[in-house]
């Protein structure tokens, strides 16, 4: 398996978990705050 490629996979991949946690901690603090 090609490193460079790998290394490209690795940080999209992180991108992609960042985006994911930060649509759910949005969603959560939109729930918080509709409920109160």
């Amino acid at each position: 398996m090609d490193r460079r490629l790998a290394r490209k996979n690795i940080r999209s991949a992180l991108i992609a978990t960042a985006v994911c946690v930060f649509m759910f901690g949005a969603s959560f603090l939109a729930a918080a705050i509709y409920i109160s």
